[in-house]
C-alpha cells in the first residue's frame, strides 16, 4: 500500500505554459536505450512514462516526435551496439537508462543531446565535469546518494539484527564505477556499524547462485544488491537464489521487492522519469544540455515484502513498518 506521493524538485519540475503553447512544426526524434530486458516489465513502464510525460507537454507519437527504444538486457556488448545504432539514426535527443548507457552514448558522440537517468555519479564515470554546467552534450539525473549506502546497511541489520557479514552482489563488466561509487561509502558505513564487507562480483548469470549460497553458509550473512545493467537485468534469478538460500537482502529499487525481494531502499521511480521528460522537452525546444545541471535525487522510498519476511521467519520491527512508504502482503 502506498503511504506516501512525492512531487518533483528542482530546476527541472516546472515547464512555462508559454512553452508548451509552442507547437513544434516538424518531427522530432528520440532514442531510449535501457540495460533491462525487453520483456522487463518496468523497463516497459518507464518508456511509457517518459512518453506520457512528453505528451503531456505537447509531443505526441506519431505526430511530432518519434521514438526508438532500445533494450540491452544487461549484455555490455548489446549496449555498445545499440549506443552506435541509435547515435547513426541522428536523433534529437536520447535518454539513457543508466550508467553504462550513458557512458556508451557518451563515447559514440559530442554533439547528440544525451539526458540520462539512474547514473550514480556521472563525474565519476567520466560523462560530465560539472554538476552546475555539465558537458556540452549530456545531463541529466543523478540515482545515488552516498548517504543511501549507510541506510541500507542500517535497514537491513534493522531487520536481522544478526547479519556481522554482508556481501556486495555486482558485475565489474557492467559497473566499473562500483568501487567509487559503492564501495567506498559502504565501507564507511560498515566500519561504524562493525560489519564485514564481502565484495561478491558475478560476471554471468550461472554464478549468481554459487555466490549468493557462498553467502548463506555465514549465518551471519546478509547481501546488498547494487544496481548495474547486469544485476537489474538477472534481477530474478538473484531474487530466486537469495529466497532459496534464506538470506536476508535489501534492494535498490521499489519494483525488485515486487517480484519477491525482502526490502528496498531508493530513489522514487516516478520521479525519475518525470524529470527525464521535462529536460528531453527542454531540448526539444532548443535548450542546451550545459544549462541543464545535475539533479541530485532528493525523494527515496522504503519498500518491504511481509510475504518474503514471513518465509525468511523474520518479524519486521513495528517502527519499520510505520516507516515505509509501500508495504506488500
Amino acid at each position: 500500500m502506498r503511504r506516501r506521493e512525492f512531487i518533483l524538485l528542482g530546476g527541472g519540475g516546472a515547464w512555462s505554459l508559454a512553452a508548451r503553447a509552442q507547437e513544434p512544426k516538424r518531427l522530432r526524434h528520440v532514442g531510449l536505450l535501457q540495460g533491462r530486458a525487453p520483456d522487463d516489465p518496468q523497463a516497459t513502464n518507464n518508456a511509457n512514462q517518459l512518453k506520457e510525460e512528453l505528451q503531456k507537454a505537447g509531443w505526441t507519437e506519431g505526430e511530432n516526435v518519434r521514438f526508438y527504444i532500445r533494450q540491452a538486457a544487461g549484455v555490455i556488448e548489446r549496449i555498445d551496439e545499440f549506443a552506435k545504432e541509435l547515435i547513426a539514426l541522428k536523433p534529437d535527443v536520447i535518454v539513457a537508462g543508466g550508467s553504462t548507457a550513458a557512458m556508451a552514448l557518451a563515447r559514440e558522440t559530442s554533439s547528440v543531446p544525451i539526458v540520462f537517468l539512474a547514473v550514480e555519479d556521472p563525474i565519476a564515470i567520466g560523462v560530465v565535469s560539472s554538476y552546475a554546467r555539465p558537458s556540452a552534450n549530456v545531463t541529466g539525473f543523478m540515482t545515488f546518494n552516498p548517504e543511501l549506502a549507510g541506510k541500507w546497511l542500517e535497514i537491513l541489520r534493522e531487520v536481522a539484527p544478526h547479519i556481522s557479514r554482508v556481501a556486495l552482489l555486482f558485475n565489474p563488466q557492467t559497473s566499473p564505477y562500483y568501487h567509487a561509487v559503492y564501495m567506498l561509502p559502504l565501507q564507511s558505513a560498515a566500519q561504524s556499524m562493525s560489519i564485514q564487507l564481502v565484495e561478491t562480483p558475478v560476471h554471468e548469470q550461472a554464478q549468481i547462485a554459487p555466490a549468493i549460497a557462498a553467502c548463506a553458509r555465514e549465518s551471519t550473512c546478509g547481501l546488498v544488491m547494487t544496481p548495474d545493467a547486469f544485476t537489474m537485468a538477472q534481477r530474478l534469478v538473484i531474487i530466486g537464489a537469495v529466497a532459496q538460500q534464506r538470506v536476508p537482502a535489501i534492494y535498490p529499487y521499489s519494483d525488485l521487492v515486487r517480484a519477491g525481494g525482502l526490502l528496498s531502499y531508493g530513489e522514487v521511480f516516478a520521479i525519475r522519469w518525470r524529470g527525464a521528460a521535462t529536460y528531453v522537452d527542454k531540448i526539444l525546444r532548443g535548450v542546451q544540455p550545459k544549462d541543464l545541471p545535475i539533479q541530485a535525487p532528493t525523494k527515496f522510498e522504503l519498500a518491504i515484502n511481509l510475504k518474503t519476511a514471513k518465509a525468511l521467519g523474520l518479524t519486521l520491527p513495528p517502527a519499520l513498518l510505520a516507516r515505509a512508504d509501500e508495504v506488500i502482503e
